[in-house]
């Protein structure tokens, strides 16, 4: 048996708990604060995802004018030119009034719509894709599955079948 490496002061819960499981790593903690969406299970969740409440008044119009034009390609540069500053400027600003990025703020608004679109309407996965601006199926499929934990399909079929029986298709 090798000798035991000697253990830093305030680092034994660590040491015994790595010991505990074999030595594997423990799993993101981030990732366990995320909400589960469980949708294939029967309950599923309305998550509205309105502009974010700490936008300061500068960057509001910037918000408004991308959130209305997410079906075409945009880029940093692109809203920096909108918003009449450099590209790092608006990254910093946008940080500081979001709390996200520019990009991450895109993806997430555009997902936002693709659920939107998915739960409303009887539209092909293309053109969901299309509107939302991410492009093609694939793509949506990949970046739907990731930020919602389930593929575009099983989402819109999870919301079929909970659909009123007279409700309104739009």
């Amino acid at each position: 048996m090798a000798p035991r490496r000697p253990v830093l002061p305030g680092t034994e819960h660590r040491t015994r708990e790595r010991r505990h499981r074999g030595g594997q790593r423990r799993e993101n903690p981030a990732r366990a604060q995320r909400p589960q969406v469980r949708l294939p299970g029967g309950q599923t969740q309305y998550i509205e995802a309105p502009l974010p409440e700490r936008t300061d008044d500068s960057l509001a119009p910037l918000l408004h004018w991308a959130a209305e034009r997410l079906n075409t390609a945009l880029t940093v540069a692109d809203l920096a030119r909108r918003a009449h500053t450099s590209p790092r400027t608006l990254a910093r600003r946008f940080h500081a009034a979001t709390g996200t990025t520019p990009l991450r703020w895109l993806q997430a608004q555009r997902i936002a719509r693709a659920r939107e679109l998915l739960e409303g309407g009887d539209l092909p996965v293309d053109r969901v894709a299309e509107l939302c601006g991410l492009g093609t199926a694939a793509n949506l499929r990949r970046h739907f599955t990731r930020a919602v934990g389930v593929p575009p399909h099983d989402y819109r079929r999870a919301f079929r079948a909970r659909r009123p029986a007279g409700a309104q298709q739009t």
